[in-house]
């Protein structure tokens, strides 16, 4: 997936910044302490469904184990 995103950004000349941010700021008062300064409210609201999305996909994707007998 990586390797499409970074081709189509190339072929498209955009400019890309990726900025780093703690998570679950909304719910640990001590990652606001370490939290840049421009982190607004809505980041750790759009943090949150991010989490819930990635679960999904992961769950979705999940390979089952099967114990075989020895």
């Amino acid at each position: 997936m990586w390797v499409k995103v970074f081709k189509y950004i190339r072929i498209k000349g955009l400019r890309v910044t990726l900025y780093w941010m703690p998570s679950h700021t909304d719910t640990d008062p001590e990652k606001l302490k370490i939290a840049p300064k421009w982190l607004k409210p809505w980041h750790g609201a759009a943090n949150k469904i991010a989490d819930v999305l990635a679960g999904t996909a992961a769950a979705s994707h999940a390979i089952q184990l099967i114990k075989q007998n020895q």
